[in-house]
């Protein structure tokens, strides 16, 4: 399973790299950005080279970040997506602002919204391929 993580915090990616390990996911293969602009460039460069491989099945991204929020990003990505498979997005915040959980139900692209922090049992249900949902 390819996992993007995209959060401007570094502890964020090492707590959710603890918690992917404790519920089995190789933590090898998971990408991680502090930078939403630099992974929609590396997705695009992924788009543009046919690297199949590199794309991800899940994007676990924060909706509060500097440059590019989560919201940017899914508008962003959602123009650029090669492959006939959409790949899960999911987007995690410390805030609970009522527009971005309403947002997140509406959107066709992002499959949920959450608060931050992920539990292993999050990635359990990733791992057997269930789509983790709050709503």
């Amino acid at each position: 399973m390819r996992i993007i993580l995209i959060d401007d915090d570094n502890t964020t990616h090492v707590y959710h790299k603890i918690m992917m390990s404790d519920a089995g996911i190789d933590t090898k293969e998971i990408q991680t950005y502090l930078c939403a602009a630099r992974a929609l460039e590396d997705l695009k460069q992924f788009s543009k080279d046919f690297l199949s491989d590199r794309w991800p099945d899940v994007i676990i991204i924060d909706i509060n970040m500097p440059l590019m929020s989560g919201w940017d990003f899914v508008d962003e990505f959602k123009n650029i997506n090669p492959v006939d498979k959409f790949p899960q997005i999911y987007l995690v915040t410390n805030s609970e602002h009522p527009n971005d959980v309403s947002m997140a139900k509406e959107s066709k692209y992002v499959t949920d919204i959450h608060q931050k922090f992920l539990e292993a049992e999050f990635f359990e249900r990733l791992l057997s391929k269930e789509k983790v949902l709050t709503r």
